[in-house]
């Protein structure tokens, strides 16, 4: 993985996954280590378990990323049912349990 850009540490039990933004998004992510879900989402803020490849990114729908974030958080996460893609579901797609904002120990802006 290349790294752009990190700020913040790992904690004790937090668990690293994997979002992918546009790069304007991923920069506002490591100033405030915030993520928002938007409304098309319906406020929920959806991440992979393993970095996705391009190929999983676009069958996946995620065709406007540039860049991965990789984040480690304490927020819980559940399988995303909305993908049923064998390809994608290897990078286990996941998404926030709770609607609202994720808040990041650490964040990392990871070329894809």
């Amino acid at each position: 993985d290349i790294v752009i850009d990190s700020v913040g540490d790992r904690r004790d039990g937090d668990t690293v996954y994997y979002h992918a933004t546009t790069l304007k998004i991923a920069l506002i992510i490591l100033a405030t280590k915030t993520l928002l879900g938007g409304e098309q989402e319906t406020f929920h803020v959806f991440a992979w378990k393993y970095m996705p490849d391009k190929k999983a990114l676009k069958n996946s729908g995620a065709t406007s990323a540039e860049v991965i974030v990789a984040f480690s958080t304490y927020a819980a996460f559940e399988p995303d049912w909305g993908i049923n893609d064998p390809y994608v579901m290897m990078y286990q797609p996941v998404r926030a349990v709770l609607a609202g904002p994720v808040y990041a120990n650490k964040v990392a802006i990871l070329k894809i």
